[in-house]
């Protein structure tokens, strides 16, 4: 509805045709990523289970990437109760660095990083 509104006042072109397309890539999302789809085949609930127990930094670049990149983290904190912390980049790295390294950064160990740490408990 929103981008037929944008098109009637003349801000975005957005024809039938390519509303049609969208709404469809929508409905195709909305059934993979589905309640009832197990959580290794849901990239939604892939998602929720590497955030759980994290702070996540979300990191954008570009005009368009920084509203979306508040509206994951607000979206996260007011449905999923988690919160993120959001920067745009290049400063992202001195505003968010210190969660990098240091006392705050994850226990994992360096020199095992791609091991499987499913069946570990929380660090």
């Amino acid at each position: 509805p929103l981008l037929a509104l944008l098109d009637r006042v003349g801000l975005v072109e957005a024809p039938p045709d390519v509303l049609h397309k969208v709404a469809d890539r929508l409905d195709a999302a909305a059934q993979r990523c589905g309640p009832a789809i197990a959580t290794y085949g849901n990239p939604a609930k892939t998602l929720a289970a590497e955030l759980a127990g994290s702070l996540p930094l979300v990191w954008t670049e570009g005009e368009a990437a920084g509203p979306v990149g508040r509206r994951f983290a607000a979206v996260l904190a007011e449905l999923a109760g988690r919160p993120a912390l959001v920067a745009e980049l290049p400063e992202a790295l001195p505003a968010h660095g210190g969660l990098l390294a240091g006392a705050f950064a994850a226990a994992a160990d360096p020199d095992d990083f791609f091991r499987d740490r499913v069946d570990e408990p929380e660090a």
